[in-house]
């Protein structure tokens, strides 16, 4: 029998009426994260008043806690049965840290509050996805355009990638890919997230990071920005410079493969990573 991950979203996998049922389940923990917060997190994920979802400030927190709260329920159902490895996509990988025992719920709630209101003040720049064959490769296309700061975002599949950059260059990137037949799609993001655009956010972060304690982890926690295990002495540097760095997804799953993982199960909102997974373990 090979081996079991779990694994965690990240933004763009929020929704309307998200975590109800959860909310109902865990009433205590809830209530206290809608104090920690200071704001009504359950009114948040499920009425979504003023279109909060689409702010990464109410977002990051909201898909975090609600990914926690799978991975609570999923244990509590399993009789604590933990799997090998856990990862998550972006902010999911704060889940994952939770999930392995590096800190406890309401800490990583801070860290992704705090976290989730530095990106949100950057707001300079847009992302796309981009969807179509050879996607991994785009980059050589962009810098013949000379449209060389535009990074990838998110290596999400073999057939999907998300760029990042300032308005005026994803606009012409837009114009350009399309050209060759690739589809384009405008995220809803209020910044370029995981470019150097991030680079003022990351070094706030990393300051407020330093206050903390981290545990080392009880369960193996793949990084998606390193491609690797993540060791103790390294989670406060990778949770900084993740913020200036790709979301290597396809480089992880196919990492994952070598080490016998042949199940991958997905916890919090959406589907959104099971979705990606079938497009590279086809």
């Amino acid at each position: 029998m090979g081996n079991t991950a779990y694994m965690f979203p990240g933004q763009g996998s929020q929704y309307k009426g998200m975590g109800k049922e959860l909310f109902a389940l865990f009433p205590n923990e809830t209530q206290k994260a809608s104090q920690l917060l200071g704001y009504d997190l359950v009114e948040v994920c499920v009425h979504n008043p003023n279109d909060h979802l689409h702010n990464t400030a109410y977002t990051q927190p909201a898909i975090y806690f609600i990914s926690c709260l799978s991975y609570l329920k999923k244990t509590e159902q399993q009789t604590k049965n933990y799997p090998d490895f856990v990862l998550g996509h972006s902010l999911g990988e704060y889940a994952a840290l939770f999930a392995s025992g590096v800190f406890d719920l309401y800490t990583g709630l801070n860290l992704l509050q705090k976290r989730g209101a530095l990106m949100s003040k950057i707001n300079n720049g847009s992302m796309m996805a981009i969807i179509g064959p050879n996607v991994l490769t785009i980059h050589q296309l962009l810098e013949d355009n000379d449209l060389p700061n535009i990074g990838i975002a998110n290596f999400n599949s073999f057939e999907q990638i998300v760029l990042s950059g300032n308005n005026h260059d994803i606009i012409q990137a837009k114009t350009i890919l399309e050209r060759h037949n690739y589809r384009c799609i405008t995220l809803k993001v209020s910044g370029a997230f995981h470019s150097k655009q991030m680079e003022p956010a990351r070094v706030e972060f990393m300051r407020f990071l330093m206050h903390f304690k981290f545990n080392a982890p009880k369960i193996p926690v793949i990084s998606t920005t390193t491609v690797s295990l993540l060791e103790e002495k390294y989670i406060l540097e990778t949770l900084g410079f993740q913020l200036v760095k790709s979301v290597k997804w396809v480089q992880s799953i196919l990492y994952l493969q070598t080490l016998a993982v042949d199940t991958f199960i997905e916890l919090g909102p959406g589907n959104v990573l099971s979705r990606l997974n079938s497009h590279i373990l086809k």
